[in-house]
């Protein structure tokens, strides 16, 4: 047996080949020595230990830096640790609260074959405060370069409780995964299979010329899917209004400002809901809570805000000289709570008076704005108006007219006006 000691104030060994020394005068000597040992020391070869270690273990000394220095390994002892914070059964539950042997023992390390909720079989250290699993002894965790060998019917990123997966950066939560699947980006209470709490973006997606493609949509929840293929519609989200029988015949100082470019609005109202109508504007659905109540005549009123699609027809009848030409500008204007007007929509229209052997020549003529969106506060209110075109540098477009009015033919099916908006 061969023990070996190196210090800067000692070096001892205890050999079978000693022949001076008795082994008892040997451990006179060494505990003599030992009463100043400060000591770095070899175990497995008699060598200096490195510099930088207090406990070199070591069979031989390696071919090049790094190279193996024994055939075997070290067995720590094998303890059934009692609990994550507590340094039972090293110490007694007393001794294991006291803060000062509980930071002496830092940096203590077992390899812990008790296996129960707080434990898995492995190496653990003390950090000061609780038992800490040592790297891969435990197969539990993910290297930031990757893993490898992993078992797909074993390994897997996740919980294993009811608990939500979380990620973060810049210690934030970016994304959650609740306990029932179910992923949310940026929203920790997801409530599809991917709830997207911002903007989302679909890139080089392929085009479908085969397999029935279909449009998707969303509604106001921001839920995607496909529309039923029958819609009721009174449940879906939309005023529709019209009228026969309102004629607006104007007065000749209104057809006077026409001629000379003022703005002319059309009178929407009053409402009547009359189911057959009789001079009065027939409203077959209101699912989105347009004020039909107590509306002045000229405008409807926005109740419930929203983006909203519009839908404006017209029926105007100009009476001139025969052969003139009349344009026509019409528009749908919005007005705010303020008083603020947006124009939202403008058309612009030319009829011909051709009637040969009139003096006088009158035509009705269609306006149809085009199908505009816009979003509406509560309060908000839509007008229609038109007028006079002109060109760009102010001068009236046509001839002037002898009588302008808004009228419709219940009997010929011709309506007044019609308007349709559908909140989005």
């Amino acid at each position: 047996m061969k023990l070996i000691c190196y210090s800067k104030m000692v070096s001892c060994y205890i050999t079978p080949y000693c022949k001076t020394l008795s082994y008892a005068a040997c451990f006179v000597a060494l505990c003599l020595f030992s009463l100043n040992l400060r000591a770095q020391v070899t175990i497995g070869m008699s060598d200096n230990p490195k510099k930088g270690a207090l406990l070199d273990l070591r069979e031989y000394n390696p071919q090049t830096p790094g190279d193996a220095t024994a055939t075997h390994g070290v067995i720590f002892p094998r303890v059934d640790l009692v609990g994550p914070t507590t340094l039972e059964p090293l110490l007694s539950a007393q001794d294991s609260s006291d803060p000062t042997r509980r930071a002496n023992h830092k940096g203590a390390v077992v390899y812990n074959v008790t296996v129960n909720a707080d434990f898995k079989e492995g190496l653990y250290f003390w950090d000061g405060a609780q038992w800490i699993p040592i790297g891969a002894s435990l197969n539990t965790y993910w290297e930031t370069a990757g893993n490898a060998k992993t078992d797909s019917t074993v390994n897997f990123i996740g919980t294993a409780d009811a608990t939500p997966l979380i990620i973060n950066t810049d210690n934030k939560e970016v994304m959650r995964i609740s306990k029932s699947g179910k992923t949310g980006i940026k929203n920790d209470q997801p409530k599809t299979e991917l709830d997207v709490n911002g903007q989302l973006s679909i890139k080089n997606v392929p085009v479908l010329n085969s397999g029935n493609p279909q449009t998707l949509y969303i509604n106001d929840d921001g839920l995607i899917g496909l529309q039923p293929s029958v819609i009721t519609q009174t449940a879906a989200p939309i005023f529709f209004a019209y009228t026969y029988d309102i004629q607006v015949e104007f007065d000749p100082s209104v057809t006077n400002g026409f001629n000379t470019g003022k703005e002319i609005l059309i009178p929407l109202g009053p409402i009547n809901l009359r189911p057959t109508g009789n001079r009065g504007v027939e409203v077959k659905v209101n699912n989105i809570g347009i004020n039909t109540t107590s509306p002045k005549s000229e405008y409807f009123e926005i109740t419930t805000a929203g983006v909203y699609q519009i839908a404006f027809s017209m029926n105007i009848a100009i009476s001139g000289d025969v052969g003139n030409k009349m344009v026509v500008n019409a528009r749908i204007e919005k007005e705010d709570g303020s008083g603020s007007m947006e124009t939202l929509i403008s058309t612009r229209l030319t009829a011909y008076l051709g009637y040969k052997g009139n003096q006088y020549s009158g035509q009705g003529t269609t306006v149809d704005l085009p199908v505009t969106v816009s979003s509406f506060e509560a309060g908000d209110r839509i007008r229609v108006y038109f007028s006079r075109a002109k060109d760009e540098n102010g001068n009236m477009l046509g001839n002037n007219v002898r009588a302008i009015s808004v009228v419709g033919d219940r009997n010929n099916l011709l309506l007044t006006y019609s308007l349709m908006l559908k909140k989005l």
